[in-house]
Formats: structure tokens, C-alpha cells, sequence
């Protein structure tokens, strides 16, 4: 990614009203959250 297209981005987001920040940031940060739950599920039923 660019520069600019970093600048583009962060303008798209500072721009937003609080309700589509919240939205933008719900979906882009749940699936992460998802896949990390999981693999922290599945470690923890690993038996030593």
C-alpha cells in the first residue's frame, strides 16, 4: 500500500460519522476476533 492510498484511507475513515465508524470497524475486526477464538479453542484442548 502507498502512501497515498494509506492518506486515502485514513481521510475515508476520519470522515465518517460515529455510527459508520463503529460499523466499519465491527466488520472488519469480527472475523479476525472469529479465526483468533478458534485457534484459541482449539489450543486450549490440545491434552499434554
Amino acid at each position: 500500500m502507498t502512501e497515498q492510498e494509506r492518506r486515502r484511507a485514513f481521510q475515508k475513515v476520519e470522515s465518517m460519522s460515529n455510527e459508520k465508524f463503529w460499523h466499519w470497524m465491527k466488520f472488519h475486526t469480527l472475523p479476525s476476533l472469529r479465526q483468533g477464538s478458534t485457534a484459541l479453542e482449539e489450543a486450549m484442548a490440545i491434552v499434554l
